[in-house]
């Protein structure tokens, strides 16, 4: 998505504004063919992403021996704070947990 562009750009600009040397960074967007290509890539000795499971699939089949490491969870979080009715919100969390093997939004899950 396209917001998860922008926040990609905004954190590297961060780091770069905090002083990390613009060699230690880097940051390649792109589409399916553009990653393959990256994983692929000889001098790419690990790939980090996170997104889907059938993407990491295809991931884990072009990377070889190379490292890898995924995150495929989702982490909504889900407050809870006064003067909520703390069962009721517990109950929905957990029937938001259940509906999550269907075709609907992904439930949260760090209920805090």
């Amino acid at each position: 998505p396209v917001e998860g562009a922008l926040v990609s750009c905004v954190l590297v600009q961060t780091f770069l504004d905090a002083g990390l040397p613009a060699e230690a960074i880097q940051l390649l967007q792109g589409d399916g063919a553009t990653g393959s290509e990256l994983v692929k890539h000889p001098l790419v000795n690990l790939v980090n992403f996170t997104g889907s499971g059938s993407t990491a699939e295809r991931i884990i089949a072009s990377a070889g021996l190379k490292r890898t490491l995924f995150e495929l969870g989702g982490n909504g979080g889900l407050i809870v704070d006064d003067p909520a009715d703390v069962a009721l919100a517990a109950s929905r969390a957990a029937r938001g947990a259940i509906r999550r093997f269907r075709p609907t939004p992904r439930p949260p899950r760090r209920p805090v």
